[in-house]
């Protein structure tokens, strides 16, 4: 068994998957009440600017948020989440 405790002021995405040829999946873990962007790019040499919003998460319970990627079509992204909108 492997634990890993996560001090509770710390977000993060895991348990990421890709569900279908065009779907990709993961869980945004992070404490509650507070807004989180998720940003995605397809080329890690661009300035953060350049990123694409995917999805503002709004008033996060606290429990993991299941976060899907429905245009995942591309050979590489690359995902990224900040507090705040």
């Amino acid at each position: 068994m492997r634990i890993i405790a996560y001090p509770t002021h710390v977000f993060f995405l895991n348990q990421a998957a890709r569900i279908s040829a065009t779907q990709f999946g993961m869980c945004l873990n992070a404490p509650a009440g507070n807004n989180y962007t998720i940003l995605l790019t397809t080329d890690l040499s661009l300035p953060s600017s350049s990123w694409n919003t995917l999805l503002i998460v709004s008033n996060l319970p606290g429990s993991p948020y299941f976060i899907q990627d429905n245009g995942a079509t591309d050979t590489q992204r690359f995902y990224r989440t900040l507090l705040g909108p």
